[in-house]
């Protein structure tokens, strides 16, 4: 799954955001992410749909996502993982923000629905995509921040 912000048009830096290029990586599932523009949100997640995305998360009790803070916290991947999977209803789903190489091969074996890539390069994405993809067929594959057409062709295989 790719995440990204809700404008359609390149920015400064040569990177891609989420509207108008939904279209050419349909063989994936584009969705926008939680944070919106104050008092747009509804307006905004509409745009998303129409452009052939999906809505993420609406709010933050609509599933789970274990951040670098929660891990610190906890000690460890693992923990955090099944931590919150004790507390959860099995209908919530478990996202963990990931780091490097190892936090993706702990989330996926503690049984995480879906790991969070942020802000890395098109190399590092991959890497840590093909990591995740060896150890399950079925976890989501987020990527927050900037998306790039190299990352959407990544993220699609």
């Amino acid at each position: 799954m790719i995440q990204a912000p809700l404008r359609a048009n390149e920015d400064d830096d040569g990177g891609f955001v989420l509207g108008g290029w939904v279209q050419p990586y349909m063989d994936q599932t584009i969705a926008d992410t939680r944070a919106t523009s104050p008092g747009l949100r509804l307006l905004e997640r509409y745009a998303v749909e129409l452009g052939g995305g999906y809505n993420s998360r609406f709010g933050l009790d609509d599933g789970v996502v274990v951040t670098a803070n929660h891990i610190s916290i906890v000690g460890e991947v693992t923990a955090a993982v099944r931590m919150a999977k004790e507390k959860l209803g099995y209908l919530h789903k478990i996202a963990v923000e990931v780091s490097n190489e190892n936090e993706v091969k702990d989330a996926v074996k503690a049984g995480a629905d879906a790991v969070l890539i942020a802000d890395l390069s098109s190399t590092d994405f991959a890497r840590f995509a093909a990591t995740a993809r060896e150890l399950s067929s079925s976890v989501a594959i987020e990527c927050l921040g900037k998306i790039t057409p190299a990352i959407a062709v990544i993220a699609s295989g």
